[in-house]
C-alpha cells in the first residue's frame, strides 16, 4: 500500500526542497498544502497512523505557519522511505483510488488577468489567452502567486522581439510570452533535466514549437527577460543580464525587496511594483534599463 509523509518548509524554501525530495527513490507525488484562514486541509481520518501529531498541531499554530509556512505532502512506493535530513512530522497510508479522476478533481483553471492557465482537459474561456499546463508537472500549474504577478506585469508589455524566460519551471510565463509576442524570438534557461522534459510536453498541448532551452544565458541583449526565481539567483544575474525590460518575482519579504533593489539600483528603474500576501508577502517588479545620463 502506498504511504505519505508531511514535511513542514516555508513558500520561500519549498520548491527548492522539492526537488531533492524527487531526487529520492519510491517518491510519487508532492502535494503543496497551504493555509487557509488558519486552518489546515488535512481530515482527521486522513491519517492511518501519526507518530508526531502533537508536533503537528503545536506548529499549526504558530505565527511562523499563519505568515508563510506550509506542508509538503510527499507520496511514496509501497515500502518507501525518505531518509533523515528530511524533517517528517507526519504519516500516513493512501486508499487505492481512481488517482486520474482525482487529479482531474483537484486541479482546474484559473483566470490570471488576460490569460486563462489551466489543464488540457479543461475549455478554456473564449475571451482569455489559453495557456495549458499538464498538472503534477514541475511547479506547478501557475497557483503560486509569484507566478500570477509575472504574467500579470507581462499582460502589461506592449511588444517584445526578444525574450528569455530565465527558469522556466513547467514554461507558464513562457508559453503565455510565446503567445502574446507570436513573432518574437523565445529562449529558456532550465537545469533541471525534468523540467526540460515537462516544458517541451507542455509546448506541444499548446500547438508551439519548442523554443531553445539552454543552461545558462545565451549572448546578446533581450527586449525582455522573465525571471521567477529564488532572490539569490536574482542577485547573480543583476549585474550582467542585457534587457530593456525584466519582469522578477520570487522576492518575499521587505527585507528581500530592499536587497534586491540594492543590488539593481544602478543598472535599473522599477516602473511598477506589485505584491500579493498569500503565504507570505510576494513582490513581483518591473524593471526598465536605466538610462545613461550624458555629461554637458
Amino acid at each position: 500500500m502506498q504511504s505519505f509523509v508531511l514535511i513542514p518548509t516555508t513558500g520561500a524554501a519549498a520548491e527548492e526542497l522539492s526537488a531533492s525530495i524527487w531526487e529520492q527513490p519510491g517518491v510519487l507525488g508532492i502535494e503543496e498544502l497551504t493555509a487557509d484562514g488558519g486552518a489546515f486541509p488535512i481530515a482527521g481520518h486522513d491519517f492511518v497512523r501519526f507518530d508526531a501529531r502533537q508536533e503537528y498541531e503545536n506548529w499549526l499554530r504558530t505565527e511562523q505557519f499563519r505568515s508563510g509556512d506550509l506542508l509538503l505532502k510527499v507520496y511514496l512506493a509501497a515500502g518507501a522511505k525518505l531518509p533523515a535530513q528530511f524533517k517528517i512530522i507526519g504519516s500516513g497510508t493512501v486508499e487505492p483510488q481512481d488517482y486520474l479522476a482525482a487529479m482531474r478533481e483537484q486541479h482546474h483553471g484559473r483566470v490570471i488577468g488576460k490569460f486563462w492557465v489551466g489543464p488540457p482537459w479543461e475549455m478554456p474561456p473564449e475571451d482569455k489567452v489559453p495557456v495549458l499546463i499538464e498538472p503534477g508537472m514541475a511547479f506547478g500549474l501557475g497557483d503560486h502567486p509569484t507566478t500570477q504577478m509575472c504574467l500579470k506585469l507581462l499582460a502589461g508589455v506592449p511588444t517584445a522581439k526578444r525574450v528569455l524566460d530565465f527558469g522556466a519551471g513547467s514554461g507558464v510565463l513562457a508559453i503565455a510570452a510565446a503567445k502574446q509576442f507570436s513573432q518574437s524570438q523565445l529562449c529558456l534557461t532550465e537545469i533541471d533535466a525534468q523540467c526540460r522534459s515537462n516544458i517541451e510536453h507542455n509546448f506541444s498541448l499548446n500547438n508551439l514549437p519548442v523554443p531553445p532551452i539552454l543552461e545558462s544565458v545565451p549572448a546578446g541583449a533581450f527586449d525582455l527577460v522573465l525571471s521567477n526565481v529564488y532572490l539569490e539567483i536574482l542577485k547573480v544575474l543583476a549585474p550582467s543580464i542585457q534587457t530593456e525590460r525584466w519582469i522578477v518575482s520570487g522576492l518575499l519579504g521587505e527585507e528581500q525587496l530592499t536587497e534586491f533593489q540594492h543590488a539593481i539600483e544602478t543598472r535599473f528603474d522599477c516602473r511598477q511594483m506589485i505584491h500579493r500576501d498569500d503565504n507570505g508577502r510576494w513582490f513581483a517588479l518591473e524593471l526598465c534599463r536605466r538610462q545613461k545620463t550624458k555629461a554637458i
